[in-house]
């Protein structure tokens, strides 16, 4: 077995405490990646939840549009 002296041992812990930033520059990278995907998420769902709404509500108002368009035709062919 090889002797180890003091170089080695710096040199082992410097890798070691490269890893250890390494590997916590990945989380908080990861955490970072998850907040954003989830106010993405977030946002994407209000904005679906509001088109949804205006939707249905153009959908009432054009139904309305052409019943009263409807009743006028009716209204306006038989009464001639």
């Amino acid at each position: 077995m090889e002797k180890k002296d003091a170089a080695y041992w710096e040199r082992k812990y410097k890798d070691q405490e490269g890893l250890y930033v390494s590997l916590m520059t990945d989380l908080e990278n990861y955490r970072s990646l998850v907040h954003r995907l989830k106010s993405e998420a977030n946002t994407l769902h209000n904005r679906l939840e509001y088109s949804e709404k205006r939707a249905e509500k153009l959908e009432q108002s054009l139904r309305a549009t052409l019943f009263e368009e409807t009743l006028y035709e009716y209204h306006h062919t038989f009464k001639s």
